[in-house]
């Protein structure tokens, strides 16, 4: 198992384990795919994870970048900064573009 580190690798640490779930299986999680309990444990990781880097390194927003992120992250924003999810957004673009709001990249 990743040993962890304090500063930006504790927070590494933190989403990793909230998407994949215990590296060593140890505590039975499946990370967010996992669902119940899991799931909820994945979202108490995540913003604990926001929080670090908002309050330690000054995060200005906070990027859902990963397609597992969002089913534990909701809404437009996490401790006061913006929370982005690409997907949501490349959607939005990819529906524009398909009735003629937008121009293709």
């Amino acid at each position: 198992m990743e040993e962890r580190k304090e500063g930006n690798g504790s927070g590494l640490v933190r989403v990793m384990e909230s998407i994949y779930g215990d590296p060593d299986h140890r505590k039975n999680d499946g990370g967010i795919k996992g669902g119940g309990k899991a799931l909820e444990r994945a979202k108490r990781r995540l913003n604990v994870a926001a929080k670090k880097l908002i309050d330690d390194l000054g995060a200005q927003m906070i990027v859902a970048a990963c397609t597992e992120i969002p089913l534990a992250l909701k809404g437009d924003s996490i401790h006061g900064v913006p929370l982005l999810d690409p997907t949501e957004l490349l959607a939005r673009a990819s529906v524009e573009v398909a009735y003629g709001l937008r121009s293709p990249p």
